[in-house]
């Protein structure tokens, strides 16, 4: 009797403690956010490459991957 105790407190601990995993609707604020972001497209920069020394290109080459 005492196992049939404990293995239904543990049971029920464990469905306590799950979450409730039902999708929400965006917020307002999302939706928002989400609009202001589609108003932002991709652009390629084009530069002279002969301009820049060798060091300057690898400096360049960094500040993109850091972008």
């Amino acid at each position: 009797m005492k196992y049939l105790i404990a293995a239904f407190l543990i049971v029920a601990l464990f469905t306590a403690c799950t979450e409730n995993q039902t999708p929400q609707k965006d917020s307002k604020e999302v939706t928002m956010l989400k609009e202001k972001i589609a108003k932002f497209v991709p652009v390629e920069i084009q530069y002279d490459e002969t301009l820049l020394t060798d060091r300057e290109k690898v400096v360049l080459e960094k500040l993109y991957r850091a972008s």
